[in-house]
Formats: structure tokens, C-alpha cells, sequence
């Protein structure tokens, strides 16, 4: 199985030991959940259509098709993924 790296912060590391949690079950399961919604994912303004772009604002996130695309960059868009 490969092994990857993840960084923390201080805090967060001291919690994860302090709670003994088990940090690579953990990582997983969320990647896991991660890349299904990726993969499903569809356009957040309602047309349904499959989402091409992930966009993150000041406002949130939303996933985006195409046409979308264009009315998420006149909303101060900080960063625009392909997916």
C-alpha cells in the first residue's frame, strides 16, 4: 500500500495524540468521500449538468459546468480547479 504525507498544524497535532485517534483510517475514509463526491459531482446552480470546475470564493465553495463558469468569475472567485 503507498504511504503519503499529510501536514498539520502544532495544534492539531497535539490533538490527534492527545485522542490517540487513528489518523490513517481517518485520512482515508475522508479522501474516500472526497473523491465520490468528485466524481458525482454536478453543477451547483441547479442546471444538473456534470461539473467540469470546483470554485472557491469568499462566499464558499460550489462545484460548476461550463456555462457557469462565467457568471462564478464576476463573484471575487479566489480559486478555480478543473475537476
Amino acid at each position: 500500500m503507498p504511504k503519503l504525507n499529510i501536514y498539520v498544524d502544532d495544534d492539531l497535532a497535539k490533538r490527534i495524540k492527545e485522542y490517540n485517534l487513528p489518523l490513517s483510517q481517518i485520512c482515508q475514509n475522508a479522501l474516500w468521500q472526497a473523491v465520490e463526491e468528485t466524481e458525482t459531482a454536478v453543477c451547483g446552480y441547479d442546471c444538473r449538468q456534470p461539473a467540469v470546475f470546483f470554485i472557491q470564493g469568499e462566499g464558499g465553495s460550489v462545484y460548476a459546468c461550463r456555462k457557469h463558469l462565467t457568471t462564478l468569475l464576476t463573484e471575487g472567485i479566489s480559486t478555480v480547479r478543473s475537476i
